[in-house]
């Protein structure tokens, strides 16, 4: 089982799924909070249709949110290597990193 689970696929996934997780414990409290006052309250769904509401938009909310901050990173990530001159690669040791 070890060896299946932590087999990384694909890259995109891998860093979708667990790059967000951090991510997700950070701000999901945002989001249901957003859900719950500009959808759920206005609209004054019953409680499975705000459980849903809350669920779904809080995971999609999580998820782009990830993912515009990871084309930030590596915009800024590539700009910084191109100015010093380096290589641009992903998942490249920084200067000073080691294992």
């Amino acid at each position: 089982m070890k060896e299946f689970a932590n087999h990384k696929y694909s890259d995109f996934w891998y860093d979708l799924i667990v790059g967000s997780s951090m991510w997700a414990y950070i701000s999901h409290y945002f989001f249901i909070v957003l859900s719950a006052n500009y959808i759920v309250r206005p609209w004054s769904l019953s409680y499975s249709a705000a459980t849903l509401c809350n669920v779904v938009f809080t995971w999609l909310c999580i998820f782009a949110s990830n993912a515009l901050l990871n084309k930030i990173m590596a915009l800024r990530e590539s700009k910084s290597k191109k100015k010093i001159g380096l290589k641009v690669s992903r998942g490249s040791k920084r200067k000073g990193e080691t294992d």
